[in-house]
């Protein structure tokens, strides 16, 4: 027989062993059917290059003879087919095997142990997913069936237990095109007394669909359903109900009365079969309604059998639990909407009330929940109102979502119920799995738990490219944007797992990559491959369907769309996600890589063209960076770095641009690495220049947007939960101490090609010894270094026997003697020694430092440090802990220890004395003007392990160990931390100067880590909008393969801002007006959890009305007259409402916030309150003195004055105050110098 068949879920049984599909669905009359097909399991064995045929049959018959033995089934291998496939891409033959049992294909796949046989795959796909694969019968498309009508006795007389109106054992599938009807849909919703799964009764539950509306309740108001007369039902009907905003006006004859909750339970049962939906939705529903009702059940000794095959509901394990109705899919509507449209919301919380608000125009019914023994029978019938509403939104939203939740299941070839649950890396693999087909491809496996830490362990790559504007008001701009960049570049570069080659020649080559300390490149083949072509499709059909909206609007093909678009916005997320089959790293950091040059090429472009780049951050000429040209290490000023002026633009910035330079900075794992300078960039400027000290003679100076590296101590982020290198934040120079005090400061310059002289350690010792207490004594009849001093003191034992005899020992001289006229001091001769040190240590007969230590094996410069530490070193107690300092008059002295220190990875600190040196002599006590500078070691521990003293009593005190937590949690990184002393304004120099460095965007400058420039949009200038269209074409035709620029359009004005802090620029957040009066709002905070309706009314307010008017006066006479009415206390309480969700169950929270609080008080009030729940609370007035703001919250119930200051400062002045920076105003002056008293103790 022939039947029309429209597929909506799946299930599976086990008969006989054997597998089974049920697929349930409807026919062109809408009468319920039940598919019974045999589901064909298999795996595949992927064997080993150049197997010969006589093996491969040998091992056929071995696999044949595989038998898995369980208590229910014996599972055996039924057939073996040789196949010529692709895997990664690549031509591979491999056997696919079918078996009996899905459930047996892991284990079967652990005896596949021949050394024929190199992979094996398959075998971890869902059974629904490898059914519709393999027999193509994919849900919610239309199709004809042949097959024939089950009888009782048929496959174990399955037809009797299955409630359809029929069961057909399928023969064949054929799709055909057919409209599909409208779905089959209900809608439920419980309320409880308690919100802990189990622990009170149900008190009602509401249904809700297209023709039919009822709440079960067992309890009773007075007013009920048989108290109406037949005249009363009409007027009463439950279309009168079906608009939110109507009221039932006294009517309950949707209420159904139940003696108790067992009896409620069981009537809606009834009721949901006897409806027979294909849809049962909930909102919350996996993780609150049905394991509520699951457990409620259970209590009452009641089966939850609402499966269409008389089975009760199934909930999932783990974290993410679902729960599933045999024929009827279950569906949790905000799993979907929070992964589909989440980033695109303005709703406060993910709430119902929200959600309906945003989406649908309607909200909940107005109702304070409170427990039911405290309702009267008027709040009962509140109560039923309030419950069948919440089904009514539920219902509503699915049937917005509709066409969503249809496209999405139509183009990935998975079940409702899988859509509208997986995240979108689930989504694009699912998608892949379901079209690898096409491309003769045998699927990856999913990772294990153990490949997933490694994966964790490795970490994540180095992000995109993160512009910094200028904060302003902008006249006639232009925006530019890369059309699904990721995508773009995955596909023009062919990047991805499989793509991924060894070989170097004829493949694209990604930009520089660190990895493991080193720049490195990736390459991958330039021959098509499934990954990149089917993202291809992806993104052409993204393109496709968004043009058919635009000619012919219409539901179906919006979603269509949008689909394609979060498929293909997934696409690098899930190369980059850990848990992915099709995962890669490299292929991941290509992608990213190739972001950051492709932003900064255009950038570089546009700004050629004579337009305004909207950017910051600079330092002055006289800072040092460290760079590496030709293998030289060297430290030189920026402003000597900046040999000529190659290009100038129109907005007189000028660029040297440099080959085989390289600069210091730290790459993603915290290590000192060298990466490429492609030019220098210097300009005139007239912004405010500032000098950060970290002592009283180390500092640096840079612009006020000049971003420095800090880390976020536990003081500014007291979350533990932050690894080290993720507390790493940019921080201009008024936002020190601010968000953070320390700066992130030089410990290692590294040195791979090291050359070394091979002299023995005692030799290297000698010269640091000399350096600091040595001297040349010359023979007077002979131009010759003589003999050499040394000044031993009360070490002079220790000494002898530690430096000077090893060194007699290897000839490296003869003799020594003491000095009579000063007891400790000695002379030494010997050529050998006094050659060497003439060499190295002396120039203008004056003591330097060897300049060939520089390039030394890190020991030999350990060894010279030692002997110069041990001369003119101290170690001072000072708290019980050690203070290791070097001390000298010499500059030059003092920055060549510290380079070499920084040469080890020994960080330290170097400040000078207040004061001049005096000297005592017989005659008299003198100065000469000298003031010494002393060297602090910060990391003491590896200062001792590397270095040390020659001396032990030095070595003794070194090594008393103290306790630094935050040093614990930087000691493996090659960089440590620098507290900052104070900034100071300074005079703004002629140039300032940036350094732009590959990959990082960050340098060492003045030995701390600073970041350089970047930039997104840009003026017009004086160009006409063709001229920026043709601008546009000419950008596009540099770019390779599909990649693409588009306008974002011309816009009259643009606002970016500052951050909260200063006059730094706040990314990624501005707001722009076109011609036609049409506002671009991005990254305002508008849709905070924790700000009140009045903040983010007032920050939309004024942003329209400055970008409107083209000047700040307007907004701020508003924002005075809002002040003014707050002080007034003329704000309605609503507008002061904070409203937000519990993330986790109460007992949860460790720290007391305001909303827990409030969420306390709501369960002291018998209000019912659990995970996902809405809270609503303000912040009022407090009898005692605290500051504390969780001691002013208040619910709505709750009668009293709201707290002015926490409004006005809290709310109020964060949401507006970085907009009006912009234009020198400070809003914190403003409502001060309304109200001075008592505002300063909320800062």
């Amino acid at each position: 027989m022939k039947f029309q068949f429209l597929p909506i879920t799946y299930s599976s049984f086990d008969l006989n062993g054997e597998n089974y599909q049920k697929i349930y669905g409807r026919n062109e009359q809408g009468q319920k059917l039940c598919i019974i097909d045999k589901s064909e399991n298999y795996l595949w064995a992927i064997l080993k290059d150049k197997t010969s045929l006589k093996e491969i049959n040998k091992l056929i018959e071995k696999i044949k003879k595989i038998k898995i033995s369980s208590r229910d089934r014996d599972t055996k291998v039924t057939r073996v087919e040789i196949k010529e496939k692709n895997f990664l891409g690549k031509p591979v033959k491999a056997l696919k095997i079918y078996a009996t049992n899905y459930k047996d294909l892991s284990e079967i796949a652990t005896k596949l142990d021949s050394k024929e046989i190199i992979k094996r795959r398959g075998y971890d796909l869902s059974q629904t997913t490898q059914y519709i694969i393999e027999r193509k019968l994919e849900p919610m498309n239309w199709y004809e069936l042949e097959g024939e009508i089950l009888t009782d006795e048929n496959l174990g007389g399955i037809s009797r237990v299955i409630e359809a109106d029929f069961v057909i054992q399928a023969d064949s599938f054929k799709k055909i095109e057919k409209k599909l009807p409208e779905p089959k849909a209900m809608a439920y919703d419980l309320e409880t007394d308690a919100l802990e799964i189990g622990k009170g009764a149900i008190l009602m539950v509401s249904l809700y669909a297209k023709d039919f509306q009822k709440v079960i309740t067992w309890k009773r108001a007075k007013h009920t359903e048989k108290e109406h007369s037949s005249e009363a039902k009409k007027k009463c009907s439950p279309s009168n109900i079906r608009g939110s905003s109507k009221e039932t006006k006294g009517c309950l004859s949707y209420v159904q009365f139940v003696k108790d909750e067992a009896e409620l339970i069981e009537e809606f049962i009834k009721q949901v079969k006897e409806y027979s939906p294909d849809f049962l939705i909930g909102y919350n529903s996996d993780n609150f309604d049905m394991p509520y009702l699951k457990s409620r059940a259970e209590k009452n000794k009641i089966k939850l059998t609402l499966g269409l095959d008389n089975s009760i509901i199934k909930l999932s394990r783990g974290i993410n639990v679902s729960a599933r109705i045999d024929g009827i899919t279950h569906t949790d509507l905000i799993k979907f909407i929070r992964t589909t449209y989440s980033q695109y919301m303005q709703s406060e919380t993910m709430s119902l009330n929200e959600v309906s608000k945003e989406f649908l125009g309607d909200q909940k019914k107005d109702f304070q929940i409170q427990h039911s023994s405290k309702l009267d029978e008027k709040q009962l019938e509140k109560y039923y109102e309030y419950n069948l509403q919440d089904s009514k939104l539920t219902l509503e939203l699915f049937l917005k979502f509709w066409p969503d939740l249809l496209e999405f299941s139509k183009v990935i070839k998975e079940p409702i119920f899988e859509i509208s649950r997986n995240g979108l890396s689930k989504q694009i693999e699912s998608y892949i799995l379901h079209h690898l087909e096409k491309y003769n491809e045998i699927p990856e496996r999913r990772p294990n738990h153990s490949e997933i830490g490694d994966r964790r362990t490795r970490g994540g790559v180095k992000g995109a490219f993160v512009y910094e504007p200028k904060p302003g008001l902008y006249e006639n701009l232009a925006m530019f944007d890369f059309t699904s960049m990721h995508t773009s570049i995955i596909i023009t570069h062919n990047i991805s797992k499989a793509t991924l080659e060894k070989k170097k020649t004829n493949q694209f080559k990604s930009p520089d990559i660190e990895m493991n300390n080193q720049q490195t490149n990736f390459y991958f083949s330039k021959k098509p491959n499934f990954f990149p072509t089917l993202l291809k499709d992806i993104f052409e059909k993204r393109k496709q369907y968004k043009e058919e909206y635009k000619k012919n609007p219409d539901k179906i093909t919006k979603a269509r769309s949008n689909a394609f678009k979060l498929l293909s916005a997934s696409a690098h997320g899930y190369i980059g996600f850990f848990g992915a089959r099709y995962y890669s790293w490299e292929a991941s950091s290509t992608i990213l890589a190739f972001v950051r040059k492709y932003n900064q090429d255009i950038i570089k472009d546009i700004e050629k063209q004579g337009h305004k780049i909207i950017y910051g951050d600079s330092v002055s000429g006289n800072t040092k960076i460290w760079v590496r040209e030709n293998r030289k290490i060297e430290k030189i000023k920026i402003k000597d770095l900046f040999k000529n002026v190659d290009t100038k633009t129109k907005s007189n910035k000028e660029y040297n641009f440099k080959e085989n330079i390289e600069t210091l900075t730290i790459d993603e794992k915290g290590n000192s690495i060298f990466k490429s300078v492609p030019y220098i960039m210097r300009h005139k400027t007239n912004k405010k220049m500032y000098r950060i000290h970290f002592t009283n003679n180390w500092s640096i100076d840079v612009t006020e947007d000049h971003s420095l590296i800090g880390y976020q101590s536990t003081k500014f982020n007291q979350s533990k939960k932050i690894k080290p290198l993720n507390r790493l934040i940019e921080i201009k120079p008024t936002e020190i101490k601010k968000k953070t005090n320390s700066i992130i400061s030089l410990k290692k310059i590294p040195l791979k090609n090291t050359t070394s002289l091979n002299y023995p350690k005692e030799v290297y010792e000698f010269l640091g010894f000399f350096i600091g207490d040595g001297s040349f004594s010359k023979n007077k009849s002979q131009k010759k270094d003589y003999c050499l001093d040394l000044s031993l003191g009360l070490d002079k034992k220790e000494l002898l026997e530690k430096l000077i005899s090893p060194l007699k020992e290897k000839d490296y001289l003869k003799n020594h003697w003491d000095k009579k006229n000063r007891k400790g001091d000695i002379k030494i001769n010997g050529l050998k020694l006094i050659d060497l040190v003439a060499k190295h240590c002396k120039k203008d007969n004056k003591k330097v430092f060897p300049k060939f230590l520089f390039k030394e094996e890190e020991a030999n410069i350990a060894a010279f440090l030692r002997g110069y530490f041990s001369a003119d070193g101290t170690v001072m107690i000072r708290n019980n802990a050690p203070i290791i300092k070097l001390t000298s008059i010499n500059k030059e002295f003092i920055e060549k220890t510290r380079d070499l220190l920084f040469r080890i990875g020994i960080s330290n600190s170097v400040f000078k004395e207040n004061k001049p040196n005096f000297y005592n002599t017989k005659e008299k006590i003198y100065s000469n003007g000298s003031i010494s500078k002393n060297i602090i070691i910060k990391n003491k521990e590896q200062f001792m392990e590397k270095i040390g003293f020659i001396l032990e009593r030095k070595n003794k005190r070194g090594k008393i160990k103290t306790n630094g937590q935050q040093k614990k949690l930087i000691k493996n990184f090659e960089f440590d931390l620098q507290s900052v002393v104070k900034v100071e304004k300074i005079k703004t120099p002629k140039y300032v100067y940036d350094v732009e460095v590959e990959d990082t965007h960050r340098f060492f400058a003045n030995n701390c880590l600073v970041h350089n420039t970047d930039s997104v949009a840009f003026t017009v200038e004086n160009k006409t909008n063709s001229q920026i269209k043709k601008l546009l074409e000419n950008l596009n035709k540099k770019l390779p393969g599909v990649m693409h620029l588009e306008s974002e359009g011309f816009f009259k004005r643009g606002l970016w801002v500052t951050t909260r802090s200063g006059e730094t620029g706040a990314k990624k957040k501005y707001a722009m007006i076109n011609e036609k009066g049409e506002v671009k709002i991005r990254g305002f905070e508008t849709v905070r959890r924790d700000w009140c309706k009045l903040a983010r009314k007032v920050q939309d307010k004024i942003i329209r009305l400055i970008l409107k008017e083209g000047s700040e006066k307007k907004a701020l006479e508003y924002l005075k007259k809002v002040i003014k009415d707050l002080k007034e206390r003329k704000i309605p309480l609503e507008e002061l409402t904070i409203k937000t969700q519990l993330k986790k169950p109460i007992e949860s929270y460790k720290a007391i916030s305001p909303h827990v609080v409030a969420a306390r008080k709501m369960i002291e009030q018998n209000i019912p309150v659990g995970e996902g729940g809405l809270i609503e609370y303000y912040l009022g007035e407090s009898k005692t003195n605290s500051k504390l703001v969780r001691d002013k919250v208040k619910l709505i119930s709750e009668k009293g004055e709201y707290n002015l200051e926490y409004y006005l400062n809290k709310q109020l002045l964060p949401a507006v105050e970085n907009i009006f920076h912009v234009f020198g105003i400070e809003i914190k002056d403003i409502i001060e110098g309304n109200k001075q008293e008592g505002l300063n103790k909320w800062f």
